[in-house]
């Protein structure tokens, strides 16, 4: 998956003052890498939040992220060395692949962001 346009929308958000520091990466999560480490990301009590997002590759459309996680506790103002999110599968509504590999089926009108489950998968089965 590309990254150019959201690369695009966060470097002018950057210029707006909206978004602190943004990275890109690269890895690979899957059924032996649970996990992930993120290092070098800058927050300041001006910018706490912390929103991430990935793909799910190979997929229609599928990702999982999170948005607006407080990298610090409100009590005692002090900043979390580490964290861990539970994420889950989401469908962008985008594309109506039925299938991992399906060719793109851009899905018209496009529908809201829903969560998968193994009831709103395709009946491929693909869970």
């Amino acid at each position: 998956g590309a990254t150019t346009l959201l690369t695009n929308e966060l470097f002018t958000q950057s210029q707006a003052n909206n978004v602190h520091h943004y990275l890109a990466g690269s890895g690979f999560m899957n059924s032996v890498q649970q996990s992930t480490t993120v290092n070098g990301l800058m927050v300041n009590y001006a910018h706490p939040y912390i929103s991430a997002i990935s793909m799910i590759a190979p997929s229609p459309d599928w990702f999982s992220g999170f948005s607006n996680y407080k990298a610090y506790d409100e009590t005692t103002k002090r900043w979390y060395k580490s964290f861990t999110l539970n994420t889950y599968p989401e469908d962008a509504g985008t594309d109506s692949g039925t299938t991992y590999v399906s060719a793109d089926v851009e899905t018209d009108p496009h529908v809201d962001i829903f969560q998968l489950t193994t009831d709103t998968v395709p009946e491929t089965g693909v869970f």
